[in-house]
């Protein structure tokens, strides 16, 4: 069936110009195919099917043989059963993947440019979360991906494609692929390839952090494509209203906020990933909020912050009660987040621990809800149905306009204003005295004060982007509109209300932020033009977000009609990588009479419920390797045989901390002991790391190093 309306297609896009009025045939044809494919048509299939032959008929002779009529006849009929089994009673070949990318906790952090405050530990580890969908009728597949991470870069992106098309061919593209930042504030930088980042987040370009997300990402979409099978998928939807938007003077200007109860958007949307024997195979959930609750600015540890401690809660919890579900991979993925924050968010220099309680507490908010959604998720849910589909598109910025009564308004060059960078525009004279900012720009991001026009900043390469992507993954009625940035509360509603009107109703619309590069913040024409920090951090002008409605509205008009953009695959985005230089090779210096891992702490001989136990080693600060998959330290507890050692605890349990002490100069390894029976037992800490020594013939060298401390017992009280 679906043979004969692309052949339909082909032959429509073969002799009609794109900008003709299509026939009423060429209109049955789509529309039939489109409700064929989602299982809604019935008899209607049946109807409209004898039309499709009359037509097919009549045009017998245009197609050259009488023996494509019979051909015809037979895929009508050994692909209906086919279709209507799989697509259309939403049955699918599904898979879920995580893997860790945590880069050498080392540098500055991602997110807050608040250069003094250098990663010097690990709380949590951050993961790649994937889920693949595959349809059984076509063999399309849609891959989405959800990152611990600050931004995500189309570098990375390009590498990650590179890798997978070595071992998969061309099943991966950037076409189908989604990859989407959590927005942490609290992962390692210096893996965005624009000039900007390098020079003033992470002070330099690390490619142990770089790779560390390409090979884990390529792993997490490799492990959901080999475990994936045959299941089907389950839409809920939620209210949480534990959001709140920071920017309500900004928001407020908008005059369509009237028709919104809400000045953020509170509705969580779940699709559940489960077996044909209805066993979980995973959760993804979209909410917007940012996780900013551990706040890297006075805080030295990397952590996936309440995004993905609510993950890990969700997929330790689902472990736990089914053995059949070991596999399980949640994730709590970006949406319009760019104006809103955690409902009661401390916010200033609260301390370390008050941080750690807080993402605590907002990542189970978070859980409980998904958790409510996951477990509700029966037939009174929403089953996902229909066909598998995307389209996907470049677009150069400068080339991008919307048509406002008679005037084409273009987007324009990249520019960050004084808001953004935390600077006084006072200081305008001293930053046109060192960029030069051309009065082309000035005028065309007013009312913005430009600070540093990163657009016109092309020196040794690129200081932002000037390509970006749109696309949009359609899995059946569920619609992921991947956003290219920090779209804000009205700006994500705009978004999707063009792509809602284009698809139907019938459609659910999810937006997924942060999707595939970073063009930093997209804010409405109104909130721009109060100039506060997402206005500011708006770097293409006033005209972003009516662009990107128009874009995604095109796009979703296409995807609709299953028909291609006119404007092609757009021109492919630059990729420096190759260009960037690593850190200069530094020796780590050892300031004690002892080797590397040697004990300088001992953990208590005795521990009981509730106390933070530490010991602590010689060691160095970890940023020559990333322990991708690994961890820098392990807690073992002792078997009953005497002679072997388990793993109890690692970096990334949420009780446990890694530090680096740059004033001690040693590595740190805390636990808070929980309250539970099963921790009694005898246990010891083994740290590992990596030091950079001087050779004298071979230059400098990395070499492991491990440690181990004394033996301790867990007991009731002392």
């Amino acid at each position: 069936m679906i043979i004969i309306f692309q052949k339909i297609k082909l032959k429509w896009n073969n002799s009609h110009s794109l900008y003709q009025q299509p026939s009423l045939s060429h209109l049955i044809c789509i529309k039939t195919k489109r409700r064929f494919e989602q299982g809604l048509a019935g008899v209607y299939i049946f109807y409209k099917l004898g039309v499709l032959l009359l037509f097919r008929i009549m045009n017998l002779l245009f197609w050259n043989s009488s023996i494509s009529f019979l051909i015809t006849i037979s895929v009508i009929w050994t692909n209906l059963a086919h279709v209507s089994a799989q697509d259309a009673e939403g049955v699918y070949r599904i898979g879920t993947g995580i893997a860790d990318i945590t880069g050498p906790p080392s540098g500055p952090l991602s997110g807050f440019l608040i250069r003094f405050v250098r990663a010097a530990g690990i709380y949590n580890r951050l993961n790649a979360r994937s889920f693949l969908v595959e349809s059984l009728t076509t063999g399309d597949a849609v891959v989405y991906v959800t990152c611990d991470l600050a931004m995500f870069d189309h570098a990375l992106k390009l590498e990650i494609l590179k890798k997978l098309r070595g071992k998969h061919g061309g099943k991966f593209t950037e076409k189908n692929v989604l990859i989407s930042a959590t927005h942490t504030h609290s992962g390692p930088s210096g893996y965005m390839q624009y000039q900007s980042y390098i020079r003033f987040e992470s002070l330099g370009f690390r490619p142990a952090n770089f790779w560390a997300i390409v090979d884990g990402v390529v792993e997490s979409i490799e492990m959901a494509e080999s475990t994936a099978v045959e299941g089907r998928i389950i839409m809920n939807k939620g209210v949480l209203d534990r959001n709140q938007n920071r920017r309500e003077a900004a928001y407020n200007n908008n005059p369509d906020r009237g028709d919104y109860t809400s000045n953020t958007d509170q509705e969580m949307i779940q699709l559940k990933f489960q077996n044909n024997n209805g066993h979980p195979l995973g959760a993804f959930s979209w909410w917007p909020v940012l996780p900013i609750s551990f706040n890297s600015r006075n805080n030295p540890f990397v952590s996936s912050d309440n995004r993905g401690v609510a993950a890990q809660l969700f997929d330790a919890d689902i472990k736990q009660q089914d053995e059949n579900a070991q596999n399980f991979v949640s994730a709590f993925c970006s949406s319009n987040q760019g104006d809103v924050i955690p409902f009661d968010h401390l916010g200033g220099d609260a301390g370390v621990e008050a941080r750690i309680a807080e993402t605590r507490a907002k990542a189970t908010i978070q859980f409980n809800k998904a958790k409510e959604l996951f477990t509700d998720a029966d037939e009174t849910s929403t089953p996902v149905t229909g066909p598998i589909r995307f389209l996907h598109q470049y677009v150069k910025a400068t080339d991008a306009y919307v048509t406002v009564g008679e005037e084409d308004k273009y987007l324009c060059k990249a520019a960050l204003g004084y808001g953004f960078i935390a600077s006084n525009p006072g200081f305008a004279p001293i930053y046109d005295g060192i960029f030069k900012t051309s009065q082309e720009l000035k005028d065309c991001q007013a009312p913005k004060m430009v600070a540093i026009p990163t657009g016109e900043l092309t020196t040794p390469w690129d200081w932002a982007p000037s390509i970006f992507s749109t696309q949009i993954l359609q899995i059946g009625n569920v619609d992921i509109v991947a956003l290219p940035g920090d779209f804000t509360t009205m700006a994500g509603r705009r978004v999707r209300k063009a792509v809602q009107a284009a698809l139907g109703d019938e459609q659910t619309v999810v937006l997924a932020g942060l999707a595939n590069n970073y063009i930093s913040y997209v804010a409405t024409p109104e909130e721009y033009n109060a100039q506060m920090f997402e206005g500011d951090a708006t770097i293409y002008g006033p005209n972003t977000l009516p662009v990107f409605v128009k874009l995604y509205g095109e796009m979703a008009t296409a995807l609709n009609m299953n028909e291609e953009l006119p404007g092609g695959p757009g021109p492919a985005p630059p990729n420096f990588i190759a260009r960037i230089p690593g850190p200069d090779a530094k020796p780590d210096n050892n300031l004690y009479s002892r080797p590397f891992g040697a004990p300088i702490i001992q953990p208590p001989r005795f521990a009981t419920y509730g106390t933070k136990l530490t010991a602590s080693f010689v060691g160095v600060r970890p940023r020559n390797v990333a322990t991708r998959g690994g961890s820098y330290f392990v807690i073992e507890k002792q078997q009953d045989d005497g002679e072997t050692w388990k793993v109890a605890r690692t970096d990334s349990d949420l009780d446990t901390t890694f530090y680096w002490n740059p004033l001690l100069r040693h590595s740190e390894v805390h636990w808070t002991i929980p309250n539970d029976p099963e921790l009694l037992g005898t246990y010891r800490v083994r740290i590992f790391g990596h030091a950079e020594v001087e050779s004298a013939t071979l230059g400098n060298k990395i070499r492991p190093y491990t440690g181990v401390s004394n033996t301790f017992e867990v007991i009731t009280q002392a």
